[in-house]
């Protein structure tokens, strides 16, 4: 027995001139499937195969909840921020998009008319900004960290960022005023983090167009610089040069 590993069909070679037909078995391994990626057991297909038995029972097929989309990577959990494991800080993590883009298209938003259109306009800004976030995160994920904050007051820090035990807060507003009301969940984070870190400043990103200080390390500032507008003279320009290149 000759056992020949190869990503080509013999079949369809030109150089083989011989079918092989009886004497060939050809396997085609397919890429890992999400049962093979997180299961334990030695025998990940076995439901699949009890379907084939006579004495299949309904309560041997296994009820678990499907975390195919975290599994395939399309979404994070994006854990609570706490140095105290009794505190009151609300434990469930905080589910958000990769991709952006493909939350929005399979939210049915075509345009940024659609978008604004939406009473959930923040939240897909803040999807937006996780996106941003995660790519920082990603150069150096052995010291940096995304956390949430949210106690039991409803007071929310949307996001905050460590790196060497160093932390940055964020909020995120799409409104173009920052007011007291903005920055309550900032306060109240600052006066429960514990000495054992290090809170170098809280940040507002709004949608205004000013840079300013509000006091006690706290700053309001744009995001606009997040999402850079593509559509420029010269990035059309330059398109056009390309295209009468191609022509």
């Amino acid at each position: 027995m000759i056992l020949l590993t190869t990503s080509a069909n013999l079949a369809l070679m030109n150089s083989v001139s011989e079918s092989l037909a009886g004497r060939s078995l050809y396997l085609e391994p397919p890429p890992f499937c999400p049962t093979e990626w997180a299961s334990n057991s030695k025998h990940p297909f076995a439901p699949l195969e009890s379907l084939f038995k006579s004495d299949f029972r309904t309560k041997t097929w296994p009820i678990l909840e499907g975390e195919w989309l975290e599994i395939g990577d399309q979404i994070t959990r994006v854990p609570v921020f706490s140095t105290n494991p009794i505190s009151s800080l609300v434990k469930s993590k905080k589910l958000l998009w990769n991709d952006c883009g493909l939350a929005a298209w399979l939210a049915g938003i075509g345009s940024e008319k659609n978008l604004l259109a939406r009473t959930d306009c923040g939240l897909w800004l803040e999807q937006a900004v996780f996106q941003t976030q995660q790519t920082w995160r990603s150069l150096n994920p052995a010291k940096r960290r995304i956390y949430f904050r949210r106690n039991r007051l409803s007071q929310e820090t949307d996001f905050i960022l460590e790196e060497d035990s160093n932390i940055v807060a964020l909020e995120i507003k799409s409104g173009r005023v920052v007011g007291q009301k903005e920055t309550m969940g900032l306060e109240a984070f600052r006066e429960a983090l514990s000495k054992k870190k290090s809170l170098v400043r809280s940040v507002v990103l709004y949608g205004g167009q000013e840079a300013r200080a509000l006091g006690n390390e706290t700053f309001a500032l744009p995001f606009g610089w997040m999402f850079p507008v593509a559509e420029t003279k010269a990035l059309r320009e330059g398109a056009d040069g390309v295209w009468n290149q191609i022509k």
